[in-house]
């Protein structure tokens, strides 16, 4: 499988109750459920950041990934709470749907 972050990998098909999925399909699950996450984490960043702050974040827009995330880090402090939040929506989602189609 490929590499994901350690949120989306620890025991989440057995935490979703999808355990016995194919490898196949938890590898397009993993992708999309990251892709969902960063997609909705960066929206609640960037509308708890005010223009002025979201101006200086687009100061940064060419620089490295490393120098983009100290800025946000700076601007956002709590940008870990914010991601953690969305991963455990999306898990709580989840989960809901799995029970729906039982």
């Amino acid at each position: 499988m490929t590499e994901h972050p350690s949120y989306v990998q620890n025991n989440i098909f057995v935490e979703l109750g999808l355990a016995n999925l194919p490898d196949d399909q938890k590898l397009i699950l993993l992708e999309q459920m990251n892709e969902l996450i960063h997609k909705r984490a960066m929206l609640k960043i960037l509308d708890s950041l005010s223009d002025d702050q979201k101006a200086n974040l687009l100061a940064e827009q060419g620089s490295s990934p490393e120098t983009q995330m100290k800025k946000m880090m700076e601007l956002l402090p709590n940008m870990g709470e914010i991601i953690f939040a969305e991963v455990e929506e999306v898990k709580n989602e989840i989960k809901a749907s799995v029970l729906i189609k039982e």
